[in-house]
């Protein structure tokens, strides 16, 4: 898989949250894994409201939750703290553009691309045990770091166990210089290798196409 100049461009990705501001949740520990250049890889199958994972932008803020229903925390020592940044605002320091899409059909492939994330075994096999007629996603993404990191403000609707939520713009100042981005976290070569690897082992990307609107 080959990536052009367009793809790994901050401005370019910028531009299109300042256009449509998508946030996609993710927990925590993997949002820092992605703006740190740690893993472009999510593992995503939609939230327990949703009918499976839809790809609702190809550029988005990453939303941080330590939380998987909005009650109970995920990671260990990290549910009181997410959920005193709920009440008052969301931390947002990073964003991604997605460049792929595979669907994983079973544990053994799972297992194969699991070196490739954060998550542990058992986060990654419980995930993919639950509501087994909903598909698995790996997504291939690239990571950029906010030059400077903003707190929005909280806003019901970001609430519930969903995948995406649309940033409010009468609560937050939606412009492209609260998200100026840094250069991509993860270089050319390193997004080209993974992209290798999940086509080794789950063979050819799925086509996606983003709506630009909820």
């Amino acid at each position: 898989m080959n990536f052009t100049a367009e793809q790994l461009d901050p401005e370019r990705c910028a531009a299109a949250i300042e256009t449509t501001p998508w946030a996609l949740k993710e927990w925590t520990l993997v949002v820092h894994a992605l703006r740190d250049g740690k893993t472009c890889v999510l593992i995503r199958k939609g939230g327990i409201h949703e009918p499976g994972f839809a790809m609702r932008a190809t550029h988005a803020v990453l939303f941080p939750t330590g939380f998987h229903d909005g009650s109970q925390p995920i990671a260990p020592g990290d549910g009181e703290s997410r959920h005193a940044s709920r009440v008052t605002g969301v931390p947002v320091d990073a964003a991604v553009t997605v460049l792929g899409r595979w669907r994983i059909d079973s544990p053994e492939q799972l297992r194969a691309v699991a070196p490739l994330t954060p998550l542990t075994s058992t986060q990654l096999e419980t995930r993919f045990a639950l509501r087994p007629k909903h598909a698995l996603w790996a997504l291939l993404v690239c990571p950029f770091r906010l030059r400077s990191p903003q707190i929005l403000p909280w806003h019901r609707s970001y609430g519930g166990c969903r995948s995406w939520v649309q940033l409010d713009k009468s609560t937050a100042d939606i412009t492209p210089s609260p998200f100026f981005l840094a250069a991509a976290s993860c270089d050319a070569a390193f997004l080209a290798a993974t992209a290798t690897t999940l086509e080794r082992e789950l063979g050819a990307a799925v086509a996606f196409s983003a709506p630009s609107s909820p």
